[in-house]
């Protein structure tokens, strides 16, 4: 099957893409890659690299997107970058990385979420719920910026998947997350914090579908009434689809609608659609390209990995224990 788009569908998913990809991006000092390549890029949303690239130098000449010239050329979003890290941008084009990672630099980028740096603009970035965990300053720095772009990504927040092993805490976190969101001003106090754990259904896919979306009366053997599912709790808030991996492929399917467009449909239904404003963060323990559709990968930008509990210094882990007695 072939998808054709137009020019301007077609500028507009790479540009999105692109925004995406920028939010998510973590810069250090030193570090050697910044950008992204129109290659990998296309790849995600499924069109070719020289079309890709032609609607990217398109977004530059339009001052949308960075240009970081050399092999391989890599690309960024401006405003995502401007507004992400607190610098003004004035060039399209850059000639190295060298050369924006210097100007990012003088822009103090490298500095924003340290605890020296007290003006407004980063406040907001301190004392949260992410910020009071075990190693927000260490061993989980990496992976709380990450949340916080997540949460704060304009105008809804960008769905995340967290991975990590038995024991790592991801359910903790995603919760931190939630609250996090609420202190940041993203959600209001009321709003929703719903943890669905697929594999609690995982033997049953209809049920398990019939809980995640709810159901219509007669949609199948015992669907005497209707019945909201778990997607109506979350709307306004949070949904955590723990194990997410046993969510099988049509439920995966059922979710695309959801994250791309906001609705979606009770099992039964062929023609109504319903509307629901929901975050959705989830998790798992397993390599997420064996047990996740690509498809629904590129849904979810934002890929969160925690450490281990083992891979923790000695003096992290009986902290982490100590909260539980």
């Amino acid at each position: 099957m072939i998808t054709i788009f137009d020019d301007s569908s077609r500028k507009n998913k790479i540009y999105q893409k692109l925004k995406e990809l920028t939010i998510s991006l973590q810069f250090k000092d030193g570090i050697n890659k910044i950008g992204f390549e129109a290659e990998y890029i296309g790849r995600l949303v499924g069109i070719d690299r020289a079309n890709t690239s032609r609607e990217l130098n398109k977004l530059v000449k339009e001052k949308k997107a960075i240009k970081i010239k050399g092999k391989p050329v890599l690309y960024l979003d401006r405003k995502s970058l401007e507004e992400k890290w607190g610098c003004r941008i004035e060039n399209s084009v850059f000639g190295s990385r060298e050369e924006i990672i210097s100007l990012l630099k003088e822009s103090k980028l490298f500095c924003r979420n340290e605890e020296s740096q007290k003006n407004t603009n980063s406040n907001i970035f301190l004392n949260t719920a992410l910020d009071n965990m075990i190693g927000a300053h260490e061993s989980l720095k990496e992976q709380i910026e990450k949340a916080k772009a997540a949460i704060l990504y304009p105008p809804n927040g960008l769905h995340a998947l967290i991975i990590g092993p038995t024991g790592a805490g991801k359910t903790t976190f995603a919760e931190a997350m939630y609250k996090s969101a609420i202190q940041l001003g993203v959600f209001s106090n009321d709003s929703p914090f719903v943890i669905f754990n697929c594999a609690d259904y995982a033997d049953n896919p209809q049920l398990l579908l019939s809980q995640l979306f709810g159901y219509v009366k007669g949609a199948f053997t015992g669907a005497a009434t209707e019945k909201k599912g778990i997607i109506d709790e979350a709307d306004g808030g949070v949904l955590f689809l723990d194990e997410v991996h046993r969510l099988p492929a049509e439920g995966q399917e059922m979710l695309f609608t959801l994250i791309d467009k906001g609705i979606y449909r009770r099992m039964g239904e062929s023609t109504t659609t319903r509307k629901a404003k929901v975050l959705i963060v989830a998790a798992t323990t397993e390599d997420t390209r064996s047990v996740l559709l690509s498809t629904f990968l590129r849904r979810v930008p934002v890929l969160i990995q925690l450490p281990s509990l083992e891979s923790r210094t000695l003096k992290k882990r009986f902290t982490f224990i100590s909260q539980f007695f």
